[in-house]
């Protein structure tokens, strides 16, 4: 269960690194993946066993999400180009947005502590 777990988190992972505006790593630290993966990939000389399981099914649900979302991907873009670019657009807007008032708060916080 656990395998299947972080393959569908390496799913989304993936998924995220094709749409504009939206970030892989963004999504690994929303997941609580993103600390682990890096400590896998630093120990991945001394622990590789440990290493590898930890970080084989994120990559392997990763390059699925690549695949399996770029082909509908082409297929959007291909036959309904003015949805998708809106779509992505909003996406981008969306991601702008969350990162202004995200900026906005961490000001607030720091010149009124």
């Amino acid at each position: 269960m656990d395998f299947l777990s972080r393959m569908l988190k390496g799913l989304v992972v993936g998924v995220a690194n094709i749409i504009p505006g939206v970030s892989g790593g963004t999504m690994m630290v929303v997941m609580g993946i993103y600390d682990r993966m890096i400590e896998s990939i630093s120990m991945l000389r001394k622990q590789f066993k440990k290493s590898a399981l930890f970080l084989l099914p994120l990559l392997l649900g990763a390059g699925a999400g690549i695949w399996l979302f770029s082909s509908g991907i082409a297929y959007m873009l291909a036959n309904h180009q003015v949805i998708t670019n809106f779509f992505f657009k909003k996406l981008c807007f969306a991601s702008y947005h969350s990162n202004f008032c995200m900026l906005l708060q961490i000001n607030y916080l720091f010149h009124n502590s």
